[in-house]
C-alpha cells in the first residue's frame, strides 16, 4: 500500500531536487536519498496502521532488511544520472 503509492511523488521529488541544483552527483544523492525516505516513511506509516504494529517492530520488518539493496540503488541511481548529464554536456 503505502509504499506503492508514493512512488510517482517520490520520482517527482528525486527529479524536482536534480534539476533545481547544479545537476551533479551530490545532487543526484540528495534526490534519491529524498525519494527513498519519503517511500521508506510513507510504507512504514501505512504498514504501522495496518498491522497495528510499533515503530521498531514495522521498522525492523520492513525497512531494515532492504536497507543494504537501498543504499546500492540510490548510489547507482546517482551515479546513473551524473554520468547521463555530464554525457549530455558533452553532445
Amino acid at each position: 500500500g503505502g509504499f506503492l503509492m508514493m512512488y510517482p511523488l517520490a520520482a517527482f521529488l528525486a527529479a524536482s531536487i536534480f534539476e533545481h541544483r547544479r545537476k551533479s552527483y551530490a545532487a543526484a544523492l540528495v534526490g534519491s536519498i529524498a525519494a527513498e525516505a519519503l517511500v521508506l516513511t510513507s510504507g512504514m506509516l501505512w504498514l504501522m496502521i495496518v498491522s497495528r504494529q510499533s515503530f521498531v517492530a514495522v521498522f525492523m520488518m520492513a525497512v531494515l532488511p532492504f536497507l543494504p539493496g537501498e543504499i546500492l540503488k540510490v548510489i547507482s541511481a546517482g551515479s546513473l544520472a551524473a554520468w547521463r548529464e555530464r554525457k549530455q554536456l558533452w553532445q
